[in-house]
């Protein structure tokens, strides 16, 4: 705009006599006008600094009364008046994944799809196998809430979600049955999928994915092709982050494994995006795969594709869990009661790859909190997370097997609940003024651990954060984390039937 202005000023300069007194006339305005720019762009700078520091009118106006005692406590409850009831000869900790697998249909049948999958077998010369799966349709438990307002905030942006619908008194989110498919070609030769960390529909796992390039059976000439017996296709958007290879990779994988436990487990290969950069990712595909490969031409005698997978179900989030824990010889073996650390993510210490959503308050947070965990005299510990801490995935798994609790700001250090007990205790702290996220209500949910959100204030663009009112904030997490050993899975993770059923139906 800047430019414009003065090209526009200029012109008349150009179109009189060096001797006018327009001239001086003309150079006075130019002067004025740069000097209204640049007091402008000083202007904005300076506000956006001090935006950075302190909260903003709007936003503070908006939401003073979400962080307050004058709000009406929907945790304020004493548990023994609640309708949970502890069972003590039970600790339940471990995932039931059995009663989540979906429905396998192997024939084209009258009345199916075209495009269902054992439809497309008979359409495709190199298809093998046609798998069609059908999904339970299931209900997670609404989070736990600091307040009504803050209840209300977040349910009315969670309404957009086209996963799922709410039930009439809100306390339960029912997700519909769900599709997803397995096909099986033969002899496949892939060039290099150079677009896969791209987020796109046209993706794997993305609605409008195609598996019309697994049909080729014959090599691009000159170009030169790995070759391997079985394969997996990944090939979803950033799968070489930690966040998105356990919310993407996995879940194809896990959904893979449904062709053939022996063929379809470690004995196969993954086709995936670029490198990981996370040694914890390449320690997974370990453990799930025979080797990995990333962008590259492959030749496979057998390709399972498995792309059209959904994302929120429970069996393809603890299918990955499951299996950790099996391929590592380790179990969950401490009861919660036993359970000593509480465990805060902090965003503050330079383990984390993106920047913003740090507690500026974290110190003053956590000292009040181990102020209040010596009065429970339960000798529990408070501990920050880091995971350049730890060694290996082991090392992770074994720590979080003694963890009663998390708790931190929104960022991907909560997908560690996949290496944890069913029986725990989740607070992720969003900050206000629109933010919203419900993929780790969910996954906590498909875990059976309980969730509980908090809205803190947000004070700049980065979306960094405050607790205004820190005991209030403590006692509502502590009442948090004592709920979870009441909790059974039943109170957390349901299948659901449209049709309602009595014993005597």
């Amino acid at each position: 705009m800047a430019q414009q202005a003065l090209h526009h000023y200029s012109l008349p300069i150009y179109n009189v006599p060096v001797s006018s007194p327009s001239k001086s006339y003309g150079r006075i305005k130019l002067a004025v006008l740069i000097c209204v720019v640049m007091f402008m762009l000083t202007t904005m700078i300076l506000l956006r600094i001090l935006r950075k520091i302190t909260p903003t009118p709007s936003n503070s106006t908006k939401h003073a009364d979400l962080f307050y005692e004058s709000d009406e406590f929907l945790w304020n409850t004493k548990l023994e008046e609640t309708n949970f009831e502890l069972e003590k000869d039970v600790d339940y900790q471990e995932l039931t994944i059995s009663q989540w697998m979906p429905i396998k249909i192997e024939d084209c049948q009258s009345g199916m799809y075209k495009f269902s999958a054992p439809c497309l077998q008979n359409q495709d010369s190199n298809i093998e196998k046609g798998i069609e799966l059908i999904y339970h349709s299931f209900k997670i438990k609404a989070p736990k809430f600091f307040n009504e307002k803050q209840k209300k905030i977040w349910m009315e942006q969670s309404r957009d979600s086209i996963l799922m619908k709410w039930s009439p008194d809100n306390e339960w989110a029912i997700y519909p049955s769900i599709n997803g498919q397995i096909l099986v070609f033969n002899n496949v030769y892939i060039d290099p999928i150079v677009d896969s960390d791209e987020w796109s529909e046209n993706n794997c796992v993305g609605q409008s994915n195609s598996h019309l390039k697994f049909l080729k059976t014959n090599p691009t000439p000159l170009q030169t092709y790995e070759s391997v017996d079985s394969l997996i296709i990944s090939t979803s958007p950033d799968s070489f982050s930690f966040q998105h290879f356990l919310d993407r990779v996995t879940v194809v994988w896990g959904q893979a494994t449904l062709e053939n436990s022996e063929t379809a487990g470690r004995k196969s290969s993954i086709l995936a995006g670029k490198e990981p950069t996370n040694q914890f990712v390449n320690e997974i595909y370990q453990i799930i795969a025979h080797n990995h490969f990333h962008k590259r031409a492959i030749y496979a005698k057998k390709v399972i594709y498995s792309c059209r997978s959904p994302l929120v179900h429970p069996f393809t989030t603890q299918r990955i869990s499951n299996e950790i824990l099996f391929q590592l010889n380790l179990s969950f073996d401490i009861p919660f009661k036993d359970r000593k650390k509480i465990v805060y993510f902090t965003r503050s210490n330079g383990d984390s790859q993106n920047g913003g959503r740090m507690i500026l308050n974290e110190d003053a947070v956590l000292e009040h909190l181990k102020v209040e965990l010596l009065k429970r005299n339960l000798n529990e510990e408070l501990v920050t997370f880091d995971s350049r801490d730890f060694a290996n995935l082991s090392e992770i798994v074994k720590f979080f097997a003694n963890v009663k609790a998390i708790f931190g700001p929104h960022g991907a250090a909560f997908y560690n609940s996949r290496f944890a007990p069913r029986k725990l205790a989740v607070l992720e702290i969003l900050p206000s003024g629109g933010f919203f996220y419900q993929g780790f209500w969910e996954q906590a949910s498909l875990l059976e651990q309980t969730y509980g959100v908090y809205y803190a204030q947000m004070v700049n663009f980065d979306n960094d954060m405050i607790i205004k009112n820190i005991p209030q904030f403590v006692k509502y997490f502590l009442h948090l984390v004592d709920e979870c050993q009441f909790r059974k899975p039943q109170d957390i993770l349901q299948k659901y039937y449209h049709w309602q059923f009595t014993e005597s139906s």
